[in-house]
């Protein structure tokens, strides 16, 4: 059983450096740090500085709506664009229709209404109810996202 660290700047540091590393997405959950909110305040002033290899990594940890709305309060929109047009790997579901929701809620509370409604557009056009693996790897087009 893996120790809970509580949420420090101490724990927020080793969370960093380990998104940092090469290996995040096996030695994040295995640290025995939780994602809590306390934690995640610690961790959103060093969002920019993370490589884009790391937000998968971030996302399975904190869970997809979380780093989308890690990325987007920080007005990483591209980034956070990136992690959810990413074709999802044959182990790992597509991200679920509810990580678009802090995206859409960002933009509106900064007054981006243009992003916020293209983003909805978008959602009408691409997604469905229930979108399988195969058809959203299909019909998501590569690196076309509202700025």
């Amino acid at each position: 059983m893996v120790e809970m660290l509580p949420p420090t700047p101490t724990a927020a540091a080793e969370a960093l450096s380990i998104l940092h590393g090469a290996d995040a997405a096996r030695l994040l959950p295995a640290s025995g740090i939780a994602p809590t909110p306390e934690l995640l305040q610690h961790l959103r002033p060093a969002l920019p500085t993370l490589p884009d290899s790391a937000i998968p990594a971030l996302a399975r940890w904190a869970g997809a709506a979380t780093a989308v709305s890690l990325l987007a309060s920080r007005r990483l929109f591209a980034a956070a664009w990136r992690f959810l047009l990413l074709p999802p790997a044959a182990s790992s579901p597509p991200p679920p229709l509810a990580a678009f929701a802090p995206l859409l809620r960002r933009y509106a509370r900064l007054g981006r209404t243009n992003s916020a409604a293209r983003a909805f557009r978008f959602l009408q056009r691409h997604l469905t109810a229930t979108p399988s693996k195969a058809t959203t790897a299909r019909r998501l087009p590569r690196r076309r996202y509202p700025r």
